[in-house]
């Protein structure tokens, strides 16, 4: 077992035993039931604790590596989804938090073949699971403390890509319509670059909902420092030869739903005299 699935299983047990404890306190707290009422303020009251909760959030990333006016009936290709689970626990107005989610990317670009007028389109697929690690600081408004503004941060490291290129491969593009001696064939070599990530920075607000939970809006930039993979490209057209790298990075604007349980709601127990 490598490290990185060794990571991968310590960090999906912590999270499943921290949210089957949550659970086993809610059976304690059934012995000590209140009136209907009672239970919604009080849940009310220690959504507003500090303490653990759960935040499930996905999106779209729009990202602007692709040259899009040579692909104009593919501009969907710009847009790609985002989904996380997150285990976060609220100290005050910052919250630290760690999960585990998944993002799509495909990207098309198109390079120049050096001495001719000609150009090569190369398509790469890098959907990924991600580990999100990071904090949030924001602070309530309102006399009721319903919503909250903040900004949020994180570094997400890039554990698995579902999808990778034949490592060599052969390929033919054709300049003209099939069958056709107009043609380019090329060798794409994945360079190995270990293990990377993306920072997302960005801006969010909450509000309440369902009295005890939270609905929140993120706005988020995505930023790459190196690129998550490199395809070295060599290429032979009429008796010529020649290469050029192809970079794939995960940038753009990130537009999230989420939504926020508080655990404590469901460890309400310890607020309710036992006598």
């Amino acid at each position: 077992m490598n490290s990185k699935t060794s990571f991968f299983f310590t960090i999906a047990f912590l999270l499943g035993y921290s949210t089957l404890a949550q659970v086993k306190n809610h059976a304690v707290y059934t012995r000590f039931r209140l009136p209907a009422s009672e239970r919604s303020a009080l849940r009310q009251e220690l959504s507003r604790e500090n303490g653990p909760y759960l935040l499930f959030q996905g999106g779209m990333r729009k990202h602007s590596t692709d040259q899009e006016n040579y692909f104009p009936l593919y501009r969907s290709s710009l847009y790609h989804g985002i989904v996380t689970g997150i285990y976060g626990y609220r100290i005050n107005n910052t919250s630290f938090e760690v999960g585990m989610g998944f993002i799509w990317h495909v990207s098309r670009n198109l390079h120049e073949l050096k001495g001719f007028e000609k150009s090569v389109p190369i398509y790469s697929n890098f959907n990924s699971i991600n580990l999100p690690i990071g904090f949030r600081y924001d602070i309530p408004t309102g006399t009721k403390q319903n919503f909250r503004f903040g900004a949020h941060t994180s570094l997400n490291l890039l554990i698995h890509q579902t999808r990778k290129p034949r490592n060599p491969d052969i390929l033919y593009h054709y300049f003209t319509q099939w069958p056709s001696t107009d043609y380019v064939d090329y060798v794409v070599r994945i360079e190995d670059k270990g293990l990377t990530g993306f920072f997302k920075i960005g801006i969010h607000t909450e509000i309440k909902v369902f009295k005890s939970s939270s609905l929140l809006l993120q706005l988020s930039r995505a930023v790459s420092p190196s690129p998550s993979r490199v395809l070295n490209v060599n290429w032979k057209y009429q008796n010529q030869s020649g290469s050029f790298r192809d970079e794939v990075k995960l940038e753009g604007t990130i537009v999230e739903l989420a939504y926020k349980l508080p655990l404590n709601i469901l460890n309400p127990q310890k607020s309710i005299p036992k006598s």
